[in-house]
């Protein structure tokens, strides 16, 4: 068994391309954060050391939570010698064992990428805990990067996929619209209407940092929303 470690923060890279999840959630990072404040101890990350930068395998919300309270040292289980393919499936066995539960869509990448990696149908199927009669839908299925209409960076992606898997397979609708003729700005609503959920969340359980800052910037977005609202 290989023994945690303590590696310095800033060396702990996420690596989009090889980690499953596709949002690190706010909320999660502020109640870590309150708890490292508290004096509580975390289980180790895991990472994997390619030439002294190490791979974020497993911790994403723990790694950032970390990194806003400005510590220096992590600590880590670290592995060495491993391939894209076996860190992407450690990456989504570690996490399927603790945290939120894999959105559809997350699930539905993890699949494909493990497919473009080179691992073989019956070991994705093993990696993922889908049967194997219910996985081919999945390899059929690309993605596009959606923009978000505040920054215009690209910042979620979608399915693109006939609209029936968004429609609870609706005999009507089945086969006849694609996600290509759906007005694509509808889903940064969805990013929107979770940007404010959040922050929401983190007032009502004072996880807010109350800095003079961010006192600043609740006000100007007080006086934004009411503008808003009679706009």
């Amino acid at each position: 068994m290989v023994e945690a470690q303590l590696i310095p923060v800033d060396k702990v890279v996420l690596d989009k391309k090889l980690y499953p999840r596709e949002f690190v959630d706010s909320i999660v990072v502020a109640r870590y954060r309150t708890c490292l404040e508290n004096g509580d101890e975390f289980p180790p990350i895991m990472v994997c050391d390619r030439d002294g930068k190490y791979i974020l395998v497993d911790g994403a919300h723990r790694l950032e939570a970390y990194k806003k309270n400005k510590e220096k040292k992590i600590l880590a289980v670290v592995k060495k010698g491993l391939n894209d393919a076996t860190i992407f499936t450690l990456a989504i066995q570690t996490n399927a064992k603790h945290g939120r539960q894999m959105t559809s869509f997350e699930l539905t990448k993890a699949i494909i990428k493990l497919k473009e990696l080179g691992v073989n149908k019956k070991d994705i199927c093993a990696i993922v805990s889908i049967p194997s009669a219910k996985i081919d839908g999945f390899f059929g299925k690309r993605t596009l990067v959606l923009t978000n209409s505040l920054t215009g960076k690209p910042v979620i992606q979608a399915l693109k996929r006939p609209f029936h898997f968004l429609a609870n397979d609706d005999e009507a609708v089945r086969g006849a619209v694609n996600i290509e003729s759906i007005n694509l700005s509808k889903f940064a609503g969805v990013e929107h209407f979770k940007l404010v959920s959040d922050l929401i969340d983190l007032l009502d359980e004072k996880l807010f940092h109350k800095t003079k800052k961010n006192v600043e910037k609740l006000k100007e977005l007080q006086s934004a929303i009411t503008r808003y609202l009679k706009s």
